[in-house]
């Protein structure tokens, strides 16, 4: 079934492909990643989030771009590449807890954006918080993150 653009809809996915790179661009800068993800945690509680740990099963953290602490009230995130040909980033999983001695996450993010198959990202809160996360497909891919406060 074609597109609300007929024969012109991947014309419009590559342009929007091409407007969220630039975007990105600006923000985090361009690394020439030939895949990436970024993901923008909106905190809109009221406890800052701290970074635990993360993995990844392929593709590494932008340099620069790394998790850090995110100020209650504020946006944080962080820049997952790779580069060369037939690669992409798979399985980057992040946690964020109250504090950074914390043994339990109280947010985890997980994505992928891989170079056959679909894109996918999932984010779970726990420990009082709720969260709500949409994100995006292409090369250069985003996830939104908002945390709240539960009520």
């Amino acid at each position: 079934m074609a597109g609300p653009f007929g024969s012109f809809q991947s014309t419009f996915e590559q342009l929007g492909d091409t407007l969220i790179s630039k975007v990105a661009d600006e923000i985090f800068g361009d690394s020439g990643a030939a895949r990436q993800t970024i993901v923008v945690i909106y905190n809109h509680g009221s406890q800052d989030l701290f970074y635990l740990s993360s993995s990844l099963q392929s593709g590494l953290f932008t340099a620069g771009a790394q998790p850090s602490q995110i100020a209650a009230g504020t946006i944080g995130g962080y820049k997952v590449e790779s580069h060369g040909v037939l690669t992409g980033v798979t399985g980057a999983d992040v946690r964020f807890g109250f504090s950074p001695s914390d043994s339990d996450y109280c947010l985890r993010i997980v994505s992928s954006n891989p170079y056959a198959g679909d894109n996918s990202a999932q984010a779970d809160g726990q420990g009082g918080i709720t969260v709500k996360s949409t994100f995006s497909v292409g090369n250069s891919n985003q996830v939104d993150v908002d945390v709240y406060a539960s009520s």
